[in-house]
């Protein structure tokens, strides 16, 4: 007999369910997209088990849903500040992208009247400048790299499949 939606569980757990279904996705699917275990997925749904934000990102990535869907609006400034030593060394990594390029990325935090969590975004080139959420962009980098895995990880799997077939025609002709 199947199960119905808890009424009473938390709203995060409901926004993962339908960010799930909405990218059309079965739980075994998600699973499998994130490496997350069923079993956490199941209990992140029924509201059962508190995902850690690591696990959002991971979530929203393989589903194409903003992480803060999962986040009550009055608690987003709380995690982005709660998670900054997981938001940091990913921020360093990005910066090491646009190290050489026309694109600069300068903390703006210690300035008076910005916040933690902001940065500006300058294109030197055409001088377009920007003032962003560096958890943010840490969150948007990070689904376009799950894109990029999941791409990646398709072809992967392809021409490892060609390679298989390939050495096992050629065995036969041996």
């Amino acid at each position: 007999m199947p199960r119905h939606p808890n009424p009473n569980r938390p709203p995060w757990a409901s926004a993962i369910a339908e960010a799930r279904m909405k990218a059309g996705l079965t739980q075994e699917e998600l699973s499998e997209k994130t490496s997350i275990p069923l079993t956490s997925i199941k209990k992140y749904e029924r509201g059962v088990r508190v995902p850690r934000y690591d696990v959002l990102q991971d979530i929203a990535s393989a589903t194409g849903a903003d992480i803060n869907t999962f986040i009550p609006p009055e608690n987003q400034r709380a995690k982005s500040d709660e998670f900054s030593d997981l938001v940091n060394p990913a921020f360093s990594e990005i910066l090491k992208f646009v190290a050489k390029g026309d694109i600069v990325i300068v903390d703006v935090s210690s300035k008076q009247g910005y916040s933690s969590d902001q940065i500006e975004i300058v294109n030197r080139k055409n001088l377009k400048s920007r003032i962003y959420s560096k958890t943010k962009l840490v969150v948007e980098i990070a689904k376009i790299r799950g894109v990029l895995k999941n791409k990646y990880n398709v072809e992967l799997n392809k021409l490892v499949k060609k390679h298989l077939n390939k050495v096992l025609d050629d065995n036969l002709t041996d």
